[in-house]
């Protein structure tokens, strides 16, 4: 078994941690730790006036009860769950 020595000054004045890897996770390691570190672009939405006044309508229908919900929806269009007419 190979045997080997590291100098207490590669540590310096703090206790640090040494961790011992294979060469190809450590690569793997760098692989990902670069593609974490890129800035990642995402779609932005921005909405126009009149669409932040439909959200607005919206959100104030929704505060006094004015909505339907999904299962309340597909009765009323005749959609029924497939699995309860079996």
């Amino acid at each position: 078994m190979t045997t080997i020595t590291i100098p207490k000054i590669l540590f310096g004045q703090q206790k640090q941690k040494l961790v011992a890897v294979p060469a190809t996770a450590y690569k793997e390691f760098l692989t990902w730790q670069k593609e974490q570190s890129q800035p990642r672009q995402f779609k932005t939405f921005t909405p126009t006036a009149a669409e932040k006044r439909d959200l607005v309508r919206a959100r104030r229908d929704y505060e006094k009860g004015n909505y339907i919900t999904f299962d309340e929806l597909k009765r009323e269009l005749g959609l029924g769950d497939s699995k309860q007419g079996s």
